[in-house]
């Protein structure tokens, strides 16, 4: 796999360079100090992924991406971005832009000699999905994917949902926008979201989703109630649970142990979904890594509860919702915007 570094910093993308080269099929073929320069190097070389840091002179990320997709719409992009209000609104519209996902830039001082491996960690789990995507080694087969997205029927709702709870991770903001988009005017079941993301980011989530969806979209707050119309995305590094009952639901936060890594975690919110709604349910899985969101599916259909996952051509990564369908555990597999079409049908049912 094919890497380009883009950051204006030499020790970062010296730093960035050692933490990669240590995978043998891994070669960062090209660097540049600003996105100006990359977009001339950029245009004489193919690469598979580009490594792009947000906050730079003359030509920051954002501009670069905005440039780069112009003409070319495959090549995977990762950004480095700030823990700061200012880069997470930027990093937000640079996943809208076209970037895959993101990694905050965490290492201030650049990644020493000490720390290289833990930005290698943070890194290669990401390259990795990247360069599976881009083998185009599918987990389905052409059967499957025509069988899979056809639309599923009203019959596999026994009782209308009273909640929408949604699961994503990479590519999920991207995901979720289309979602909102296509959603249909005076929806009115409430949705609960996890997307995996720090602190900060998840409020400019929300506040993106705000703007576009036909419903009020809000960062979630300890113990307050759920109410029809209003959908919930859980804080960033907070579990998110739905306690009370299915008349009168309320979110709980808390910093309990990370699930499958992560916090907040799809499966803990999922599994609390199944033990208040049960059967009044309905779940969606979206792109992302990894299998979380799995166990609590396996949660919800204990009591039947219908489970839709995004097809694996349109997800960056088809780790969380693959994991459902190896599972079992679903039943349809369609486009994000499909899936919110469906709405339609659903309010009609509910």
């Amino acid at each position: 796999m094919k890497v380009f570094i883009v950051d204006d910093s030499i020790v970062y993308r010296n730093g960035v360079t050692r933490a990669l080269e240590t995978e043998s099929d891994l070669e960062v073929v090209g660097t540049a100090a600003n996105g100006e320069i990359a977009l001339k190097k950029l245009s004489e070389i193919s690469v598979d992924l580009v490594i792009v840091d947000m906050e730079m002179p003359v030509m920051g990320g954002l501009s670069f991406i905005k440039e780069f997709r112009k003409t070319n719409k495959t090549t995977s992009i990762l950004t480095f971005s700030s823990l700061t209000q200012t880069g997470a609104s930027i990093t937000m519209e640079a996943l809208l832009a076209g970037a895959n996902d993101f990694i905050p830039k965490s290492f201030e001082s650049g990644p020493t000699m000490g720390s290289v491996e833990a930005l290698r960690n943070h890194l290669l789990p990401r390259v990795r999905a990247f360069q599976q995507r881009r083998s185009g080694a599918s987990l389905i087969s052409d059967e499957e994917k025509r069988v899979g997205r056809k639309k599923p029927k009203k019959k596999l709702f026994r009782f209308p949902p009273k909640i929408v709870c949604i699961g994503s991770s990479t590519g999920g903001p991207e995901a979720l926008t289309r979602f909102c988009r296509n959603m249909p005017s005076g929806f009115m079941i409430p949705i609960v979201i996890v997307q995996h993301m720090p602190p900060i980011f998840t409020d400019q989530l929300a506040q993106t989703l705000n703007k576009i969806a036909p419903f009020k979209v809000k960062e979630a707050q300890d113990k307050e109630p759920i109410e029809k119309g209003i959908c919930y995305i859980a804080p960033g590094d907070y579990h998110m649970t739905i306690g009370g009952t299915d008349l009168n639901p309320t979110v709980s936060l808390n910093k309990g142990e990370r699930v499958n890594f992560v916090r907040p975690s799809v499966d803990i919110l999922f599994s609390s979904v199944a033990k208040v709604f049960k059967e009044r349910s309905l779940a969606i899985i979206l792109t992302g890594m990894g299998e979380d969101g799995c166990s609590g599916c396996r949660d919800l259909k204990k009591y039947e509860v219908p489970i839709l996952i995004q097809d694996e051509i349109t997800s960056t990564v088809w780790g969380m919702p693959g994991a459902v369908y190896r599972a079992g555990l679903y039943d349809g597999i369609l486009p994000v915007e499909d899936i919110a079409t469906m709405f339609s049908e659903i309010r009609e049912v509910a």
